[in-house]
C-alpha cells in the first residue's frame, strides 16, 4: 500500500510539471529588437536640352541600410517658351555598374522604372552626366550635366524641444541706459540670436560710454549664449541668460524679469536688486 501511495504521488507531480498551464508559465517571450533604419539620400539637379526646349531634372537617390534596396524619384519639367511647363515624375530602382564600351573604369548609374531605363555616367562624387540608351555620350557633353545639391531637412513643429522654445523666447534685442562710475552713463544694447536645434546661440553686446575723460567710447563683445533656470524665491523660478558659457571665468549673467526686461547680475544673483534704470528693456 505504501509503495502504491508513493507511486501515485510521483505521477501527480509529473502531471502538474508537464501540464500546458505549467509549460505556458515557463515559456519566455522574446521580443525582436528593432534596429534603427539608416537612409542615405542624394539629390541631383540640373537643366539639360530637350529638343529645342529645356528640361529641368530633379533626381533623388535613396538607399536604406536595413533593406539594402535602392530607389529613386526623378522629376522632369519640360520648359517651352511661352507655354506652361510640362511635368513628369518617374520612380523605380537604381543600380551602379562598372565599365562601358569606351571606358572599362566608368561607373554607370542605371535607373529602372516600369516603363523605361535611363543611364547617367558618374563623373565624380558630385556630378552625373546623362548618356543615351547605348551608354554613349550625348553631345555637347557639358550641357548634360546635373550636380549634387544639399538636402535641407524640414523641421516639424512637434520636434522643437523646451530648450528650443525658451531660447527662441529669450532671443531679441534689449536696450537700456545704465549708470556709470567714471562717465555720465552707458548706452547698452544686447542682441541674442538662436537657430532651432542648436545648443547655444550667438550674441552681440555693445556698450557706449558717454562723457568719459577722453570722450565717448564704444566697446563691443561677441560670443555664445545660453540660459539657466534659477530658483529666485521659494516658489518662483526665473531664467538667467548666460553670456560666454563656453569660457569659464568670463561669463556674464542677466536675470529675466516678468515684464520682459533683463538685469545684469553676478553668478550668485546677489546684484539682482537693482534700480529700474539699470534694466535693459526688450525692443
Amino acid at each position: 500500500m505504501a509503495n502504491f501511495k508513493q507511486l501515485f504521488a510521483i505521477l501527480f507531480v509529473l502531471i502538474i510539471a508537464f501540464s500546458p498551464a505549467s509549460a505556458q508559465k515557463k515559456k519566455k517571450v522574446i521580443k525582436p529588437v528593432q534596429q534603427p533604419v539608416t537612409v542615405f539620400r542624394d539629390m541631383y539637379r540640373g537643366t539639360i536640352p530637350h529638343g529645342d526646349d529645356s528640361e529641368l531634372i530633379l533626381l533623388e537617390l535613396v538607399r536604406s541600410v536595413a533593406t539594402g534596396e535602392p530607389s529613386f524619384t526623378l522629376d522632369e519639367i519640360i520648359r517651352k517658351p511661352g507655354k506652361p511647363d510640362l511635368g513628369k515624375k518617374t520612380v523605380g530602382n537604381w543600380y551602379i555598374s562598372s565599365g562601358r564600351l569606351d571606358d572599362e573604369e566608368a561607373q554607370v548609374l542605371e535607373l529602372r522604372s516600369r516603363d523605361e531605363i535611363m543611364f547617367f555616367l558618374q563623373i565624380n562624387d558630385s556630378m552625373l552626366q546623362k548618356i543615351d540608351g547605348t551608354q554613349h555620350d550625348i553631345e555637347p557633353v557639358s550641357r548634360y550635366m546635373i550636380r549634387k545639391t544639399k538636402i535641407v531637412p524640414s523641421v516639424r513643429h512637434d520636434t522643437i524641444s523646451e530648450h528650443d522654445k525658451t531660447m527662441q523666447r529669450l532671443s531679441g534685442t534689449y536696450k537700456g541706459k545704465l549708470s556709470c562710475a567714471d562717465c555720465n552713463s552707458i548706452l547698452s544694447s544686447l542682441t541674442l540670436q538662436y537657430k532651432v536645434h542648436s545648443k547655444t546661440g550667438d550674441y552681440t553686446l555693445t556698450d557706449k560710454y558717454l562723457g568719459t575723460k577722453s570722450g565717448d567710447a564704444t566697446n563691443e563683445r561677441k560670443g555664445k549664449w545660453n540660459y539657466q533656470s534659477q530658483l529666485i524665491e521659494a516658489d518662483h523660478k526665473s531664467n538667467v541668460i548666460v553670456l560666454d558659457p563656453d569660457k569659464p571665468g568670463h561669463e556674464a549673467y542677466y536675470l529675466t524679469k516678468k515684464d520682459g526686461s533683463i538685469i545684469q547680475v553676478d553668478k550668485s544673483l546677489k546684484r539682482s536688486i537693482t534700480p529700474q534704470e539699470q534694466s535693459l528693456k526688450r525692443q
